[in-house]
């Protein structure tokens, strides 16, 4: 009798014990951004405030026309640059799935860089996303709609400012 139990016991558990691995399954998908946004509505400019502290200072935008092309200008100023401003500006094609912009540049060489980021909510002008950024990260932040790139520019020489009249 004693052996009919051990027996019992062992195959109830492992039962519950591959209902374990089964049921625990990580099969979430990270993000997912809110679908009811079209790209009608996000067309436009866009800028965001990437970084903003004692050494480095980086503002971009992002221009996306009707056609799936898009503008991506990022300014940036350094203190070990003496904040001089930089500026990069890149011709890249986006798509808008699910609440989901993939954004494609054709880099040298043939490689493929995308940028990814989930549209979370639009409120008037401010476009909030969760970016995927490099190793798996990812942060959300508040873009806002401005009239041109060059906007962009002039928000990062108003932050400039803002740092030396401290």
């Amino acid at each position: 009798m004693k052996k009919y139990f051990y027996l019992m016991g062992l195959m109830l558990c492992m039962v519950f014990g591959s209902m374990a691995f089964v049921a625990c399954d990580d099969d979430d998908e990270e993000g997912g951004g809110n679908a009811s946004i079209t790209a009608d509505q996000i067309i436009g400019c866009w800028y965001g405030i990437d970084e903003n502290n004692d050494t480095k200072i980086n503002v971009f935008s992002i221009n996306f026309e009707p056609n799936g092309y898009c503008m991506f200008d990022q300014y940036k100023a350094k203190s070990k640059n003496n904040w001089q401003i930089e500026e990069e500006g890149y011709d890249m094609t986006w798509v808008l799935s699910k609440g989901t912009i993939v954004m494609t540049l054709d880099g040298y060489e043939g490689e493929e860089q995308q940028m990814k980021a989930d549209i979370l909510s639009l409120n008037g002008n401010s476009l909030k996303i969760r970016r995927y950024l490099e190793e798996g990260n990812s942060d959300v932040m508040e873009m806002v709609r401005c009239d041109t790139p060059q906007d962009a520019r002039r928000v990062l020489v108003q932050l400039l400012e803002e740092k030396f009249s401290k």
